[in-house]
């Protein structure tokens, strides 16, 4: 049987996890279903002279100069879709991550959580791993989406590769939701928790943009989140790369750090 605050957590994420997945899911489809209305009259050619030709900062924030040529599907996807999922799923790790605990005690209800037979350790490890459960399923039905779209269109791709391309995107929103959860775990507040969350979420994602075209910037590009994403190209099929573990080494010493900040923490009730 799983584990009561990790069922529980999981039970109340179906809704959001079903809306952030079917949604998701319907704009994988949707760019699929645009790419090959496209491609064979010309125009991918020519909006890809037209990519190639933009400013370096706009190139930047729509992938950067290591994209793939946007007339081939891997390309477009990333330029249209995969560049874009990790911040998604960060967006969705900050309000889950944030709620974990300060939700609790804003609501009072934190008292009959604590009434359970765990340890507060494993309460947020629980929650943390709900939450990360539910990030995999939305990128895992953002990539059924990918799957599906390409069996009724001619567009030739392995299968794994399009599920892996988006489970490579959870990593990033994995340190965003820990960095959140050790906020939920230390303010009283899920406003103010979910407020530090979101700052290093747009901090990161515009310093990995910024750093691609500001020299001043570039040697603090690898301290973004979404830099490590991008190291492997997104539909190359691998799932268990270097930058991979590392995000997961950084997101479990947040949980860690979150996990001992709740555990010393005076519990409004």
């Amino acid at each position: 049987m799983l584990p009561g605050v990790f069922r529980k957590t999981l039970r109340d994420l179906l809704g959001p996890v079903a809306a952030w997945g079917i949604g998701l899911a319907i704009l994988a489809v949707a760019m699929v279903f645009v790419f090959s209305s496209v491609r064979d009259n010309g125009a991918l050619q020519k909006w890809d002279a037209i990519v190639r030709g933009l400013a370096p900062a706009i190139l930047a924030f729509v992938g950067g100069e290591d994209i793939a040529s946007v007339a081939e599907f891997e390309g477009f996807m990333r330029m249209e879709l995969l560049n874009f999922v990790p911040a998604i799923l960060a967006i969705f790790a900050v309000a889950e991550g944030s709620a974990a605990i300060a939700r609790e005690e804003e609501r009072r209800t934190i008292d009959l959580l604590m009434a359970q037979p765990v340890r507060r350790w494993r309460v947020v490890v629980e929650k943390f791993a709900a939450m990360a459960v539910g990030a995999y399923a939305i990128a895992a039905t953002t990539g059924l989406g990918l799957l599906i779209a390409t069996r009724f269109v001619r567009v030739e791709h392995p299968w794994h590769r399009l599920i892996l391309g988006a489970a490579n995107a959870v990593p990033p929103a994995l340190v965003v939701g820990a960095l959140s959860l050790l906020g939920s775990c230390t303010l009283r507040r899920r406003l103010h928790a979910a407020i530090l969350g979101g700052a290093f979420l747009v901090a990161s994602f515009f310093l990995n943009v910024v750093g691609q075209v500001a020299d001043l910037i570039r040697p603090w590009r690898k301290l973004s989140v979404f830099y490590w994403y991008t190291v492997t190209p997104p539909l190359s099929g691998e799932i268990v790369t270097p930058q991979i573990v590392l995000l997961a080494v950084v997101a479990a010493i947040l949980v860690a750090a979150a996990a001992v900040a709740f555990g010393r923490k005076d519990l409004a009730v």
